[in-house]
């Protein structure tokens, strides 16, 4: 996901404390859905991902150096998403199959 509040919705306190991870994804090469599949359990042939396209999102990504590697971190107040008007999905949903597309990058502790 590239807004938190979607994130939320997966997760339950325990004691009182939210866990969230941040991760890096290697996206590769997306398929866009805006409706629900529940028959994906791996990216269509050709692709690498599957993006669940939401109706808002952050309207723009920042490029940033990390390990020498450039990445693209979304940014700002989530908009309407015009190609998106008619999708089940409010915020976007990046999938990913293989555990070697993504590294965790940071671990979030917040009272809940």
């Amino acid at each position: 996901a590239d807004q938190d509040q979607k994130s939320e919705w997966y997760v339950s306190p325990a004691k009182g404390t939210t866990i969230m991870f941040l991760v890096e994804a290697a996206l590769g090469k997306e398929h866009v859905i805006t409706k629900d599949d529940s028959s994906l359990t791996r990216a269509p042939q050709g692709f690498d991902s599957v993006l669940a396209l939401g109706k808002c999102a952050p309207p723009k990504s920042i490029d940033l150096s990390i390990d020498d590697k450039n990445v693209k971190v979304a940014c700002g107040k989530p908009k309407a998403v015009a190609k998106a008007k008619s999708s089940n999905f409010d915020q976007n949903e990046f999938l990913i199959y293989h555990e070697s597309q993504h590294r965790i990058r940071y671990v979030l502790a917040f009272d809940s």
